[in-house]
């Protein structure tokens, strides 16, 4: 059986949320329980939100919903938040679910 029946190429979106809410620590949402991973190997849980925005920021250069986008859009916001790059996830979700963007 494959882990969560996505391909390679997807974004993996609730395989990356699910290890966001494991490994970031601080935070009122997330359990923070894996202590020995780094939150700067997250890779940003992408939705249609979350992808439209970034792109309409220019945080990427398409609008296409992979794997490669969830990356591309990670390493723009690790120049943001080195530490954690994950912690512009709720901006750019919020911001799209709410019409803002």
């Amino acid at each position: 059986m494959r882990l969560l029946e996505v391909s390679a190429k997807s974004p993996q979106k609730k395989l990356n949320m699910f290890l966001r809410w494991m490994i970031r620590t601080d935070s009122d949402v997330d359990f923070g329980l894996w202590r020995q991973f780094d939150c700067r190997e997250l890779i940003i849980p992408l939705d249609t939100h979350v992808c439209r925005v970034a792109y309409l920021l220019g945080l990427t250069d398409t609008e296409t919903f992979s794997l490669k986008n969830a990356r591309q859009i990670t390493s723009a916001l690790a120049e943001i938040f080195p530490d954690d790059p994950c912690l512009g996830d709720f901006a750019l979700f919020g911001s799209g679910v709410n019409g803002l963007l």
